[in-house]
Order: C-alpha cells, then structure tokens, then sequence
C-alpha cells in the first residue's frame, strides 16, 4: 500500500448524511471507531449500519477517502452464522464420541465433516442426505 493509504475490514457503526457547500452529497462511514468519507454514490444504497465490510481508503487532506467498499454480510447474519456452526460442531463432537473409541484424530476429522454437513443441511445447500454406495 503506498503511504497515506490502507485497507481492512470492520463493521459500519454509523452513516451520516452529509452535503458540501456546493451541494454535492458524500456519506460519512464510522467502521470500528474510525472515521471514512464515502463519495463514490453507487456504494450509497449498498452498505448500511451493521454490516460487514472489506474497503480500501487513501488520505485526502485532513481526512480518510475510501476508494473501494465491498459488503460482506451483516453483523447479525454473521452472528446467526455462529451460532448455527457452534450448534452442529457440537452435535458432531457429541456424535463422534458415541463412534470411535481410541483415535482422537479421526473423531477431530469426523466430527467437523459431520458438522459441515449439518450446515449445509440447516442452510439449506443440502436438501437430501447422501445416499450411502451400496
């Protein structure tokens, strides 16, 4: 990254409106506590409070410009998302337990394929367990 320059990601805190003496409107992001201004208006309608960005941001006189923005979820489907995963890893922990007896190794790799599984599942990538080959 050349100076004056940066990237990360975070979620946006807040969004203000905001107009230039000449009437021109840019946005004004918070992401993690820091401060962005947003002048491109096709990200306008895209990102709103909560969500989960990735951005790329330059210095512009006394402020930080972001110069690219992409969504990546919102904090409360990201949490959901948590949750869900949490819940089938501990279902599979519970359910490779109950299988093998001695190798902790191949419950660790059962158990996080049967958690996987059982996300697609709940999420609705899988609709019908695989059928076993006979």
């Amino acid at each position: 990254m050349p100076k004056g320059a940066g990237e990360g990601r975070g979620v946006i805190e807040g969004i203000e409106q905001r107009r230039t003496r000449k009437g021109e409107h840019y946005l004004v992001l918070t992401i993690d506590g820091e401060r962005y201004s947003l002048w491109n208006k096709d990200y306008f309608d895209q990102v709103q409070e909560g969500d989960v960005v990735a951005y790329k941001w330059r210095e512009s006189g006394d402020f930080k410009k972001l110069v690219e923005i992409e969504r990546l979820g919102n904090d409360l489907e990201l949490r959901e998302r948590r949750l869900t995963r949490m819940g089938c890893l501990k279902y599979a922990v519970e359910l490779a337990a109950s299988f093998f007896d001695s190798d902790p190794n191949r419950k660790v790799e059962f158990a996080l394929e049967a958690a996987e599984r059982f996300e697609r599942y709940i999420m609705g990538l899988d609709n019908e367990p695989k059928k076993k080959a006979e």
